[in-house]
């Protein structure tokens, strides 16, 4: 009962727990996910939002000047160029992330305000190349903030040929409006992008291309001011990986190995880690290392970078014409940090209330079974007729102490009704006291009137069966003289199972309903036979073993004592010491094995082991012992053990004291009804003609006490084999009456 509410609360405590923790742990894990993809989305559009205000500003400059110049501010034969300087001046206060404007003809005129701070803060330089009578002039005008000029100068040295640069060279090839990739600018060497378009005369010809700078750190700061999470970061890039934003792009500008000329620096010279793991997971979820995604999709994905997990968006520009990407990455930690911090103390207070509970509910649980145990020693009191039990048991729960007051009346109960039964009480006592012997009654005509259980194990026969028939035709009893005799008499009986038994008869007499009857009680003393028989054994062991050891310690002692041996002192005791050490050994086994209530082969083949393992290491030898026991072999007996361990000690005798060997084998092996073991060493043999000593005829005396088989033979070394049968234990049990 205690086991069933302790695992009842476990389980229902636990198993809650087991069963809500992890799906509270993955909805969590999954709903955060979703709310960092929601948050990333949200900045990722709030960031194409502003970068597509920031671009289709200039993109709208360059449509509008090109109607201005379909509006011919500047025609066939003049070109209005203060109105459009003033124009492009108006433009670049107006939109401040433009870098300047400008207009290149076909002839190589090129007309260009640009914000310049070479003369004053927040000035302007216009810079025109026009070819004429007078040949190619380059002048170039300063200007505050106000169009007030403050400065002009010409510079004749200047080459810049606008034909020649990108811009036009892809304005005149496409005819439509379009961006340049990213590059440094010619004159600020700062990082931009120009969005340029062709305006045409009437005839179809090219009548110049409008250009607008615009200046990528403007872009870039933004990107950088842009907060994702607490320490994520923003980046735009194209599909060659260039930078086109990021925090402190300025400072990554790097020079061209080849051309020496100033570029965007890749992705990967930004020398950011975590960048370099995000573009590497983005490029395996695209199935290439060179390429993007061009889908108007966004990418979102988790990585890990620096011992840290990260999760990470790709989003293209969808409507700009422009191959860009913006892509942004957050810490894992800056959003669900604190959320797993918090889910791992929950799930300690958990682990804690759970611990409380269940001891709570252990507690409770003996509470409840504490006052039953002792119900059941009042119920085991009562079975057991022991009247003198008192049970104190005072339980709070109302149902426990009625039945403990019920148990108090059975008992008074059953106390008075023993009274009705005393007239009875002759018979019952007497087969009560030799209960755990087989009884038989048998009447005057020598039949069976009853058989108790015990007698019906010993002959493997029902009660039942046998009543009414004779005595002798049934269990073989009987006696010639017309009387059965008084004194116990002992005899060996075998039952209908084959069963062997050794018994003592004692009969007595007794009057029933005025007849005479004859009680015949059977003691099995087949294990009392076999203790005599081992008590026999032992004796002649100890005298052999123990007491020769002794006799020749006193030898010693006393032919020193005499003076009759010539060696030191050290020696007699080591001598001494080893007849000591071999006779501690040797009781110490027998200890072992008679301490054990039943023999087992295991036990047996242990204590073997350790004898012989502890012998050859005392002695430089190397010991082996090779084992193998039948499901089906019956367990040994003591006096089969004892002559066992006998003939292998006198055999690991025999090899310290004369083989002068190096190795000892012992090979046991139980199969069946016999078991065989050979003791093997690889010393000098047994001497030809030498003759049989004490330790062999001992060894072969003890094999046939066991109905054995004993051989000696030489052969590089010597090897003792003995074979004995191994004879089931006949002996009464709780399944007597039908296992026998």
């Amino acid at each position: 009962m205690r086991t069933s509410l302790l695992l009842s609360a476990i389980v229902l405590i636990w198993g809650t727990h087991l069963l809500l923790a992890p799906s509270f742990y993955l909805l969590s894990e999954r709903t955060f996910s979703d709310h960092a993809q929601d948050i990333m989305d949200n900045i990722s559009d709030f960031t194409l939002e502003q970068s597509y205000n920031h671009l289709e500003k200039a993109k709208s400059a360059v449509t509008l000047t090109k109607q201005l110049l379909n509006a011919n501010v500047v025609n066939a034969s003049t070109i209005s160029i203060n109105s459009l300087e003033r124009y492009f001046f108006d433009q670049l206060l107006i939109h401040t992330h433009l870098a300047g404007i400008y207009v290149a003809t076909p002839d190589g005129s090129f007309y260009y305000v640009s914000r310049n701070e070479e003369k004053t803060e927040g000035g302007f330089r216009t810079k025109i190349i026009m070819h004429g009578e007078m040949g190619r002039q380059v002048i170039l005008i300063w200007r505050d903030s106000s169009f007030n000029e403050i400065g002009r100068e010409f510079t004749p040295e200047d080459t810049y040929d606008p034909r020649k640069r990108p811009w036009y060279k892809q304005a005149v090839e496409t005819g439509v409006i379009g961006w340049t990739a990213p590059y440094i600018f010619y004159t600020s060497k700062q990082p931009g992008v120009t969005v340029s378009g062709p305006s045409y005369w009437d005839d179809g010809t090219i009548k110049g291309i409008v250009g607008v700078d615009i200046d990528l750190n403007e872009l870039s700061s933004f990107i950088g001011r842009l907060r994702v999470g607490k320490t994520g970061q923003a980046f735009i890039f194209n599909e060659k990986e260039d930078v086109i934003a990021s925090k402190n792009l300025s400072e990554h500008i790097v020079q061209d190995e080849k051309t020496t000329s100033l570029r965007l620096p890749k992705i990967k010279e930004l020398h950011n880690p975590v960048v370099d793991a995000a573009m590497a997971k983005m490029r395996t979820v695209n199935n290439s290392k060179e390429t993007i995604d061009k889908d108007n999709s966004s990418l979102f994905i988790s990585f890990e970078a620096k011992g840290k997990d990260y999760v990470a968006m790709f989003t293209p520009f969808s409507a700009s014409g422009l191959n860009w990407v913006i892509g942004m990455y957050i810490p894992d930690s800056d959003y669900l940090g604190r959320i797993r911090t918090n889910r791992y103390y929950n799930l300690i207070a958990t682990v804690v209330l759970s611990l409380l509970v269940s001891f709570l509910t252990f507690r409770f649980a003996n509470a409840i079974i504490s006052p039953i145990k002792k119900l059941q020693r009042e119920a085991r009191a009562i079975e057991l007729q022991d009247m003198k039990v008192e049970c104190d048991l005072q339980s709070v729960f109302s149902e426990l102490q009625e039945t403990a007051d019920g148990f108090q009346r059975m008992k008074q109960s059953i106390i008075g009704y023993r009274a009705e039964l005393r007239n009875q009480e002759l018979i019952y006592r007497t087969i009560i006291q030799a209960a755990s012997d087989a009884i038989i009654l048998i009447n005057g005509k020598r039949n069976i009137s009853y058989l108790n259980p015990a007698a019906e194990k010993y002959f493997a026969i029902s009660n039942e069966a046998v009543v009414g028939q004779n005595v002798h035709d049934i269990i073989g009893i009987s006696w010639d003289d017309g009387e059965p005799k008084q004194a116990p008499v002992e005899l060996e009986i075998v039952n209908n199972e084959g069963g062997h038994y050794t018994v003592e008869i004692t009969l007595s007499r007794v009057n029933i309903n005025e007849e005479v009857h004859t009680i015949v009680i059977l003691r099995d003393i087949s294990e009392r036979c076999r203790s005599a028989e081992l008590k026999k054994q032992l004796v002649q062991d100890l005298h052999d073993g123990i007491g020769g050891n002794l006799v020749n310690i006193k030898l010693l002692a006393q032919m020193n004592s005499n003076g009759h041996i010539k060696r030191p002192v050290e020696s007699l005791f080591t001598g001494i010491a080893e007849i000591c050490e071999d006779s501690i050994l040797e009781i110490r086994s027998f200890m072992d094995l008679l301490d054990q209530e039943e023999v087992t082969w295991e036990s047996l083949f242990a204590d073997i082991h350790q004898y012989c393992a502890r012998i050859a290491e005392s002695h430089q030898l190397h010991f082996s012992k090779h084992s193998s026991i039948s499901a089906q072999s019956s367990p040994p007996s003591i006096i089969l053990a004892l002559n066992l361990f006998k003939i292998i000690k006198e055999g690991m005798t025999n090899i310290i004291r004369h083989a002068k060997a190096t190795t000892v084998v012992i090979d046991l092996l139980v199969d069946g009804d016999s078991l065989q073991c050979s003791l093997q060493d690889d010393g000098q043999g047994f001497p030809a003609g030498r003759r049989k000593g004490r330790g062999v005829i001992s060894m072969k005396n003890r094999t046939e006490q066991l109905a054995g088989e004993f051989t000696l033979t030489v052969d590089n070394g010597t090897t003792i084999h003995v074979k004995v049968p191994v004879s089931p234990v006949a002996a009464p049990s709780a399944q007597a009456g039908k296992d026998t």
